[in-house]
């Protein structure tokens, strides 16, 4: 029995609904009449029996466009009545029986309304906490979202500052070997026309010295190639160095690189299992209220059937 239906057969109930026209004006008949014996009395009460009088069949009767009011023409009868003095008291009787029937339903509805009024209240209490949780599960995906984003944003922009980092240091690296090895080509180029022109020179001018002269070129030569090689080498070294120092920076960078996404892996593993576990604690939380609705509305309708 849900609360919709114990509504509609709280509203189609009505005290004035236990009769039918018939059996009201066939009760006021006997009341009227002055020689009402025991024979009428119960055959009345055999005719009438309680299920019509709408104590087992109150969700079935419907409510009347013009309700029907026994206990008001029973008053007018008996106020109009010239020989009311000489009334047997057995329609005194039926009047209380009827009004004490009528006090019990409006008790007994009266009751009804509390039950359903506390009813509704717990009913729209659970959907409001639903609703919060609903909210704050929302919001926490929402801040989780953003969260993650913004890590993403910012391990984006690292990466894009150590590749900028990285191709300027190549570049820089690139043009300080350029700019030395066209200063080496230049200085070789100008001893060698120098070397050239002091030979045409000597072998013009001083005959004599072409051997001193020869000795001193091969010395330089040789001096030259040992500046050269030692040049060279030290150029190895430096290069060497350099490419160290880029192998070392990469390495670095890829640690960094695999630290950051193994801290976004860790962050996102972390809040999958939040989610769900909230999502699981908000489905046991549905459950458990199910379970007090269903439990509820079984003793709302013990009760309501135990009250009829």
């Amino acid at each position: 029995m849900n609360t919709s239906s114990a509504r509609q057969s709280h509203n189609n109930y009505s005290p004035n609904s236990y009769l039918n026209r018939n059996q009201h004006s066939q009760l006021i008949q006997q009341f009227n009449n002055n020689s009402v014996n025991n024979e009428t009395h119960n055959s009345f009460y055999r005719d009438v029996s309680p299920s019509e009088y709408g104590y087992h069949n109150m969700q079935q009767q419907q409510p009347r466009a013009i309700p029907f009011q026994p206990t008001r023409v029973f008053t007018d009868n008996y106020l109009e009545d010239p020989a009311r003095d000489k009334t047997p008291p057995k329609k005194q009787q039926y009047e209380h029986r009827i009004k004490q029937a009528e006090d019990r339903i409006s008790h007994m509805l009266a009751q009804d309304d509390a039950h359903f009024k506390q009813l509704k209240d717990s009913l729209s209490k659970m959907g409001e906490g639903v609703l919060g949780e609903q909210m704050a599960r929302e919001l926490l995906d929402e801040k989780k979202t953003k969260e993650i984003k913004l890590a993403e944003n910012n391990m984006n922009i690292e990466l894009n500052i150590e590749k900028q980092n990285r191709r300027e240091s190549e570049a820089k690296i690139s043009k300080i070997i350029d700019e030395r090895l066209y200063a080496i080509r230049l200085d070789l180029a100008k001893e060698k026309k120098i070397r050239e022109e002091a030979q045409d020179h000597n072998y013009a001018s001083f005959g004599d010295q072409i051997r001193r002269l020869q000795e001193d070129i091969e010395m330089e030569a040789h001096l030259r190639e040992e500046n050269s090689q030692r040049f060279i080498t030290q150029l190895g070294d430096e290069i060497g160095k350099f490419h160290d120092m880029i192998s070392q920076e990469r390495r670095i960078r890829e640690d960094n690189h695999n630290i950051m996404v193994k801290t976004i892996q860790d962050t996102h593993q972390r809040v999958v299992m939040e989610l769900n576990r909230d999502i699981a604690e908000r489905r046991q939380n549905e459950e458990n209220l199910l379970h007090l609705l269903e439990e509820t509305c079984l003793r709302v309708e013990r009760t309501v059937l135990s009250g009829n």
